[in-house]
């Protein structure tokens, strides 16, 4: 069964796309997602064959776009973007160990303009940043640690993520640009390609809504994540009608609060540009912490 393409972009309704998409993989079928920096491939963890799948994928580009995918390329090219994820992980844990000299509006911009840019170009380009960072100077201020959920499929308005640490947080870890930071570690360097994008998508993939594996409770992925990151709370931050990350919040809020973990929700919508309203619910949230 060739692989199927879902351009959510050129539905009249994407609740269809979510639909037929939820449909396809319980069936096993191997789907592609075109988004603004990434074309995804999409397909059930739980498929025996998925390595399978992935060459179909690659058989399809042939036969569509005259590119033949061989093995020896796509080694290659693990290799590349494997070391193009460690710049990107040590950029996070950078984050995590002082978040005063990295922000998370700066962050992000970092990462848009690698996905933009050929991978061999984004590699010495991060590796300049994180030298940079090395040799700042940042003194802490009086705010809270907080991990944002939810903003992995539209992506919010930087204005947002500035007015987020303007009221009082440090974002120490997120879900934003996740494609580029799908495995939690290397894809494995030995073995036949394919096998090995496909272990990694079943054993190493991060925790995520678009991502339904039936393996753990919902919630289990993103407390491992505040708790790495030493966060003090989490803000759920959902494009507004975004049915997976809203549709997993109940999951999530449930296990949160058995946890004892604080968490607030600030939906946004596509050209948002006033965020004073926002800014009030944050800056509410962050002195119930503080001063509690």
């Amino acid at each position: 069964m060739p692989p199927m393409v879902i351009d959510v972009r050129a539905a009249d309704d994407p609740r269809d796309v979510v639909h037929r998409t939820v449909q396809d993989l319980a069936q096993g079928r191997l789907l592609g997602l075109p988004t603004e920096t990434l074309y995804h491939a999409a397909g059930s963890a739980l498929c025996c064959g998925l390595a399978g799948e992935l060459r179909r994928l690659a058989d399809r580009f042939a036969d569509a776009f005259g590119l033949g995918v061989t093995e020896t390329a796509l080694a290659k090219s693990i290799d590349t973007y494997n070391a193009l994820r460690r710049r990107v992980r040590a950029l996070y844990a950078r984050r995590i160990a002082e978040p005063a000299a990295l922000s998370t509006a700066e962050l992000y911009l970092a990462l848009r303009a690698a996905a933009l840019a050929p991978p061999e170009e984004a590699i010495p380009a991060l590796d300049t940043l994180l030298d940079e960072i090395g040799r700042r100077q940042a003194r802490r201020q009086d705010r809270i640690r907080v991990v944002v959920e939810g903003a992995f499929c539209e992506q919010p308005p930087v204005g947002l993520l500035e007015v987020l640490e303007d009221a009082g947080c440090y974002v120490v870890e997120d879900d934003l640009m996740l494609g580029w930071r799908w495995y939690t570690a290397d894809v494995e360097g030995e073995g036949d390609p394919f096998e090995r994008l496909a272990s990694a998508y079943v054993n190493r993939a991060v925790p995520s809504s678009t991502r339904h594996e039936g393996r753990r409770h919902r919630a289990e992925g993103l407390i491992e994540k505040v708790r790495r990151a030493r966060a003090d709370a989490v803000i759920f931050l959902p494009a507004k009608f975004c049915e997976p990350a809203l549709f997993d919040y109940v999951l999530m809020k449930q296990g949160l609060d058995r946890a004892g973990i604080p968490h607030l929700l600030v939906e946004f919508e596509e050209k948002m540009w006033t965020f004073e309203r926002t800014r009030n619910e944050v800056e509410t949230f962050v002195e119930s912490l503080l001063f509690e």
